[in-house]
Protein backbone atom coordinates (compact mmCIF):
# COMPACT_ATOMS: atom_id res chain seq x y z
CA UNK A 1 0.00 0.00 0.00
CA UNK A 2 1.36 3.42 -0.99
CA UNK A 3 1.64 6.09 1.69
CA UNK A 4 -0.81 8.96 1.44
CA UNK A 5 1.35 11.93 0.46
CA UNK A 6 -1.49 14.39 0.97
CA UNK A 7 -1.71 13.86 4.72
CA UNK A 8 -1.94 17.09 6.62
CA UNK A 9 -2.65 18.18 10.14
CA UNK A 10 -6.35 17.28 9.99
CA UNK A 11 -5.61 13.77 8.75
CA UNK A 12 -2.96 13.38 11.43
CA UNK A 13 -5.30 14.73 14.12
CA UNK A 14 -7.99 12.30 12.97
CA UNK A 15 -5.63 9.36 13.40
CA UNK A 16 -4.42 10.51 16.81
CA UNK A 17 -7.94 11.34 18.04
CA UNK A 18 -9.22 7.97 16.82
CA UNK A 19 -6.62 6.24 18.96
CA UNK A 20 -7.16 8.50 21.98
CA UNK A 21 -10.95 8.07 21.96
CA UNK A 22 -10.47 4.36 22.52
CA UNK A 23 -9.27 5.20 26.03
CA UNK A 24 -11.93 5.67 28.74
CA UNK A 25 -9.44 7.84 30.68
CA UNK A 26 -9.07 10.24 27.75
CA UNK A 27 -12.85 10.47 27.35
CA UNK A 28 -13.22 11.20 31.06
CA UNK A 29 -10.55 13.91 30.83
CA UNK A 30 -12.34 15.50 27.87
CA UNK A 31 -15.60 15.55 29.86
CA UNK A 32 -13.84 17.20 32.82
CA UNK A 33 -12.24 19.78 30.52
CA UNK A 34 -15.52 20.62 28.78
CA UNK A 35 -17.38 20.84 32.09
CA UNK A 36 -14.87 23.38 33.37
CA UNK A 37 -14.89 25.88 30.52
CA UNK A 38 -14.85 29.44 31.80
CA UNK A 39 -16.45 31.69 29.16
CA UNK A 40 -16.14 34.81 31.35
CA UNK A 41 -12.36 34.62 30.98
CA UNK A 42 -12.46 34.32 27.18
CA UNK A 43 -12.22 38.13 26.90
CA UNK A 44 -8.72 37.95 28.42
CA UNK A 45 -7.67 35.26 25.98
CA UNK A 46 -8.92 37.39 23.08
CA UNK A 47 -7.00 40.42 24.37
CA UNK A 48 -3.83 38.37 24.69
CA UNK A 49 -4.21 36.91 21.19
CA UNK A 50 -5.00 40.32 19.64
CA UNK A 51 -2.51 42.56 21.39
CA UNK A 52 0.38 40.54 22.83
CA UNK A 53 1.80 40.06 19.35
CA UNK A 54 -0.35 41.41 16.47
CA UNK A 55 1.71 39.37 13.99
CA UNK A 56 0.22 36.20 15.46
CA UNK A 57 -3.39 37.33 15.01
CA UNK A 58 -2.66 38.52 11.48
CA UNK A 59 -1.17 35.09 10.75
CA UNK A 60 -4.26 33.44 12.21
CA UNK A 61 -6.53 35.69 10.17
CA UNK A 62 -4.50 34.83 7.08
CA UNK A 63 -5.33 31.17 7.60
CA UNK A 64 -9.08 31.75 7.87
CA UNK A 65 -9.80 30.50 4.36
CA UNK A 66 -8.20 27.16 5.25
CA UNK A 67 -10.06 27.05 8.54
CA UNK A 68 -13.31 27.96 6.75
CA UNK A 69 -12.76 25.14 4.25
CA UNK A 70 -12.15 22.71 7.12
CA UNK A 71 -15.38 23.84 8.80
CA UNK A 72 -17.29 23.64 5.50
CA UNK A 73 -16.03 20.10 4.85
CA UNK A 74 -16.85 19.12 8.45
CA UNK A 75 -20.34 20.66 8.18
CA UNK A 76 -20.90 18.82 4.91
CA UNK A 77 -19.90 15.50 6.48
CA UNK A 78 -22.12 16.23 9.49
CA UNK A 79 -25.01 16.92 7.10
CA UNK A 80 -24.53 13.40 5.76
CA UNK A 81 -23.84 11.60 9.05
CA UNK A 82 -26.27 13.22 11.49
CA UNK A 83 -29.53 12.44 9.67
CA UNK A 84 -28.40 8.80 9.39
CA UNK A 85 -27.48 8.45 13.07
CA UNK A 86 -29.82 10.67 15.11
CA UNK A 87 -33.60 10.95 15.15
CA UNK A 88 -35.23 14.38 14.73
CA UNK A 89 -36.67 14.09 18.26
CA UNK A 90 -33.28 13.47 19.80
CA UNK A 91 -31.73 16.33 17.82
CA UNK A 92 -34.55 18.68 18.81
CA UNK A 93 -34.08 17.94 22.51
CA UNK A 94 -30.31 18.24 22.23
CA UNK A 95 -30.39 21.55 20.33
CA UNK A 96 -32.97 22.88 22.79
CA UNK A 97 -30.70 22.12 25.73
CA UNK A 98 -27.76 23.82 24.00
CA UNK A 99 -29.77 26.93 23.17
CA UNK A 100 -31.02 27.24 26.75
CA UNK A 101 -27.41 27.39 27.95
CA UNK A 102 -26.24 30.07 25.49
CA UNK A 103 -25.65 33.54 26.92
CA UNK A 104 -28.14 35.25 24.59
CA UNK A 105 -27.61 38.69 26.16
CA UNK A 106 -23.86 38.61 25.45
CA UNK A 107 -24.47 37.14 21.99
CA UNK A 108 -26.85 39.99 21.15
CA UNK A 109 -24.31 42.54 22.42
CA UNK A 110 -21.57 40.96 20.33
CA UNK A 111 -23.76 41.05 17.23
CA UNK A 112 -24.56 44.72 17.84
CA UNK A 113 -20.87 45.53 18.42
CA UNK A 114 -19.87 43.79 15.18
CA UNK A 115 -22.54 45.38 12.97
CA UNK A 116 -20.40 48.43 12.04
CA UNK A 117 -17.45 46.18 11.20
CA UNK A 118 -19.62 43.86 9.12
CA UNK A 119 -21.38 46.77 7.41
CA UNK A 120 -17.99 48.23 6.46
CA UNK A 121 -16.59 44.93 5.20
CA UNK A 122 -19.66 43.55 3.43
CA UNK A 123 -19.36 45.66 0.24
CA UNK A 124 -15.66 44.71 -0.03
CA UNK A 125 -16.41 41.03 0.55
CA UNK A 126 -19.21 41.08 -2.05
CA UNK A 127 -16.89 42.76 -4.57
CA UNK A 128 -14.09 40.25 -3.95
CA UNK A 129 -16.52 37.32 -4.04
CA UNK A 130 -17.77 38.46 -7.43
CA UNK A 131 -14.21 38.70 -8.75
CA UNK A 132 -13.31 35.28 -7.35
CA UNK A 133 -16.40 33.50 -8.65
CA UNK A 134 -16.00 35.11 -12.07
CA UNK A 135 -12.36 33.99 -12.18
CA UNK A 136 -13.40 30.47 -11.26
CA UNK A 137 -15.77 30.54 -14.21
CA UNK A 138 -12.76 31.28 -16.46
CA UNK A 139 -13.13 35.02 -16.97
CA UNK A 140 -11.32 37.99 -15.52
CA UNK A 141 -14.27 40.34 -15.21
CA UNK A 142 -17.31 38.15 -15.73
CA UNK A 143 -17.71 39.30 -19.35
CA UNK A 144 -17.44 37.11 -22.40
CA UNK A 145 -14.37 38.22 -24.36
CA UNK A 146 -14.84 35.87 -27.29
Amino acid sequence: MEPDLNRGIISTADGILGQLLESPTVKDNIRVLLNNLDPDNSRYLVRTILWKDPEVILGLLGSLSGVANILIAALHEMSVQIPEKFSPGLLNAFIGSILRDIDSEKLNEAIENMKPVIDGLLPLVKEQWTIITNNKEGTQDGKDHA
